[in-house]
């Protein structure tokens, strides 16, 4: 048997292939080891992408090294399967083998060299790195000074100032950017260096520049970047970053800048910045800077530091009293800019300010009984209690105390107390009082509020009211329409609300338990729909058997024993099925075809309708013969016809 070469490897099996390699591998013959290299430097790359699954797995040296020989491949598919191979390997002696390719004339491969080596922390790379760069160009270039950032050493810094100040601007922020993140560890770089940069061309060198000052202990940088934050010329990104760079060097010096921000800014990200920034600053420098300025002349400034003195300071008592001093003095119109503040300042006292505000002006009503509804475990009921039935607080400062308690219901303590006054504004002449009501009773047992609402709808005209009404009745009834079905029977204007209640009957799924009790309570005493609005029993009727919760069968004892209420319900129950948003189970054929030999030729036409609309298959079968057999002419033409309909409609 012949010997084999390397022009058999290709058509080797796996298993020969790996035996044939490990043959040449482990061989000390020059012969063997020539046609190892050929394999590696193969023309066809499936070739050396096999052999790298073998190299990978010896953790050796001579593997390791024919690893990173073939990362300096020309074949793009070679070389990157290298890298992964050397990334893979276990050698422990393999970065001092990757160190060669940062010499490399290769830029793939001396850019791999860099970046690994680099990151990794692999301080031997440094002098090379050194050394090499001032001759590199381009990508190359690029990744040896973004790899001495990982290589903190003092060396760095006299290689990267002549880039620091290239006219390339990609080269100057690259070696900039490594510069200010190697500042903090080696403090090798005086202030001044950056400082002259914050006024560079390039916005991303100024940007660099900021970021870096801010890392410097020394206080002579904050003007310059306090200048950058309120030049309105420079990029935004630029100015909410010297904005956040200032609590570094707290001041009460910055405390009227950032309000200006935050009080004259468009931007609502630059306005945000400088609120983040206050809420950084020292408790004492915050003080010192916003207290004078609530007297400040200009009224959007002063309105600002108001409510960051309340919001920021508002636990502080020197902070208090001032803001309720201011409060004292101010005429109406300074007063509404506070009313706000007084909103996030909270406390009883802030309460009774904000009771009095409501009372004392129609100016502030609105504003004072919007920030009094926002005060949450201060305001005692006797306050809503006193403002809402007072006459002479207007309608519009009502609604904002009753639309805050409708968004974020009554606090516990207070509600009981509220109730009687929420139901008594259901039957307010101001519609929006009567909604908000309405709302704000959705947060109490329905048990409680019950027969107010349906005393509320028997007289209203808004439909919106309406809407809301039986919106809140089906969400808090869970399922259980016992409880809207006794109060219907105990209500003196049931005559005017029934219908309301039908609809709210006719909309919701209840529980299939209640189901029985439901039906026997129409039909009772003082009710009595099947007697006296058997359409209407019919419609709840046709829902429930929609929902599954009831069966024909049931229902059908309370249609007999009065002429033409049969084909009454059969009539509803079609309209019903009519609908596309409801669907209804199969119909029991054999029990109505039992009944269609009792019924007259009107009411088997709407049974005809009701099979027709079913559309299932027993019950089209039993429809057709049913048509041929009915002596009755009407009766055979309009059972056709829905038949005929039912045919055209149904899918081919």
């Amino acid at each position: 048997m012949r010997e084999l070469t390397e022009q058999d490897f290709p058509f080797l099996s796996e298993l020969e292939r790996y035996d044939f390699f490990l043959k040449l591998y482990r061989s000390v013959d020059p012969a063997d080891a020539a046609k190892l290299e050929r394999l590696y430097g193969s023309r066809d790359p499936l070739l050396p992408l096999i052999l790298l699954q073998y190299l990978e797995d010896l953790p050796e040296r001579p593997a390791t090294g024919a690893i990173i020989r073939l990362i300096e491949s020309s074949s793009d598919v070679v070389a990157r399967a290298a890298c992964e191979a050397y990334n893979r390997s276990h050698f422990p002696g393999k970065a001092r083998l990757l160190k060669q390719l940062i010499l490399s004339p290769n830029p793939r491969a001396c850019r791999f060299a860099v970046r690994t080596l680099s990151r990794a922390g692999f301080m031997e790379v440094l002098p090379l790195i050194l050394r090499e760069l001032p001759d590199r160009e381009g990508a190359v270039r690029a990744e040896m000074i973004e790899g001495l950032r990982y290589l903190p050493d003092s060396r760095v810094i006299g290689v990267l100032l002549p880039f620091a100040s290239s006219a390339d601007e990609r080269l100057r922020w690259r070696a900039l950017s490594v510069l200010a993140d190697l500042q903090p560890r080696l403090k090798a770089l005086p202030a001044r260096f950056f400082l002259k940069l914050v006024h560079d061309p390039a916005e991303r060198v100024r940007r660099v520049a900021i970021e870096a000052l801010q890392r410097y202990p020394t206080r002579s940088v904050a003007p310059l970047i306090l200048d950058a934050a309120l030049d309105k010329t420079q990029p935004e990104e630029l100015r909410i970053r010297s904005i956040r760079a200032l609590p570094a060097f707290p001041s009460k010096k910055w405390i009227r800048p950032l309000v200006e921000i935050a009080a004259r800014e468009e931007s609502s990200a630059l306005r945000l910045s400088a609120e983040v920034s206050l809420r950084h600053i020292r408790r004492e420098e915050l003080r010192k800077g916003v207290l004078p300025l609530l007297r400040d002349p200009d009224p959007v400034l002063r309105r600002q530091s108001a409510l960051f003195c309340a919001d920021l300071l508002g636990s502080d008592p020197e902070a208090r009293e001032a803001l309720f001093a201011l409060w004292r003095e101010a005429d109406d119109e300074t007063a509404l800019e506070l009313i706000d503040a007084l909103g996030l300042l909270g406390g009883q006292e802030t309460a009774t300010v904000l009771r009095d505000a409501v009372l004392r002006s129609p100016v502030l009503a609105y504003g004072a009984a919007h920030a009094l509804a926002r005060l949450r475990g201060v305001t005692d009921a006797g306050i809503f209690r006193e403002l809402l039935e007072n006459p002479d607080v207007p309608n519009p400062s009502k609604q904002a105390l009753l639309d805050r308690l409708a968004k974020r219901g009554p606090e516990e303590q207070i509600r009981a107390q509220l109730l009687p006054i929420l139901l008594k504004g259901l039957s307010s002449s101001v519609m929006n009082i009567r909604y908000l009501s309405l709302q704000t009773l959705a947060w109490y047992p329905i048990g409680d509020t019950l027969p107010g609402i349906l005393g509320l709808m028997a007289h209203e005209t808004s439909a919106d009211v309406v809407r809301m009404a039986s919106r809140i009745l089906g969400r808090s009834l869970a399922r259980d329409p016992l409880p809207l079905v006794d109060a219907l029977a105990a209500a003196p204007e049931r005559t005017a609300v029934i219908g309301h209640v039908v609809r709210i009957l006719t909309t919701q799924n209840w529980r299939s338990e209640t189901v029985p009790a439901l039906l026997e309570r129409l039909r009772a005493e003082p009710l009595r729909l099947l007697e006296d609005a058997p359409e209407t029993y019919f419609a709840v009727c046709a829902h429930l058997l929609s929902l599954g919760s009831v069966e024909l069968p049931t229902l059908w004892p309370a249609l007999e024993g009065r002429p033409g209420r049969d084909r009454l319900f059969l009539e509803v129950l079609a309209s019903f099925m009519a609908s596309a948003n409801r669907r209804f189970g199969p119909p029991p054929v054999a029990f109505l075809g039992e009944k269609a030999a009792g019924m007259d030729p009107a009411t088997r036409a709407a049974l005809y309708e009701v099979l027709a609309l079913d559309g299932g298959p027993e019950a089209l079968d039993w429809l057709t013969g049913a048509v041929v057999r009915d002596q009755d002419s009407d009766a055979v033409r309009r059972g056709a016809v829905a038949l005929r309909r039912r045919l055209l409609e149904a899918p081919r």
